[in-house]
């Protein structure tokens, strides 16, 4: 999956609302990250969206309009193993497969019963916006 694929309901929004929406808010997905390395939480950091209220890792973007139908989680990879999202022995695959954070941004489309892991490019835009690069 790439910077163009299903964020939202496909029915809902075309192409170009998809990468308008990643793009607000992919700034606060990257500082997000980029402070979950700093504190040294995790080398991993990811974002779940999900239509679900979930138990796992902090709210960030809350659903409150139709337009909007997911919630935003920032978590890390540690976290999801210790939670059994991802199974102990698929941690190292994970980790080898796991982009650059500085460069993409992981996000896991939770979405029940199946579970799928997008890697979304960010852009200097997204990098620079808060000027903290």
């Amino acid at each position: 999956m790439s910077a163009n694929s299903t964020i939202h309901n496909p029915t809902s929004l075309n192409l170009s609302d998809k990468i308008a929406h990643f793009n607000k808010i992919a700034p606060l997905l990257y500082i997000t990250a980029k402070k979950v390395e700093k504190k040294k939480i995790s080398s991993y950091p990811l974002f779940i969206l999900t239509k679900q209220n979930i138990a796992l890792g902090t709210l960030l973007i809350e659903k409150k309009l139709p337009q909007h139908p997911w919630h935003y989680y920032a978590t890390y990879v540690e976290l999801l193993i210790q939670s059994k999202w991802i199974l102990d022995e698929k941690e190292i695959k994970f980790k080898q497969k796991y982009k650059n954070p500085a460069q993409y941004c992981c996000i896991l489309m939770h979405i029940p019963p199946l579970n799928h892991f997008v890697y979304l490019p960010y852009t200097d835009y997204h990098k620079n916006y808060f000027n903290l690069t």
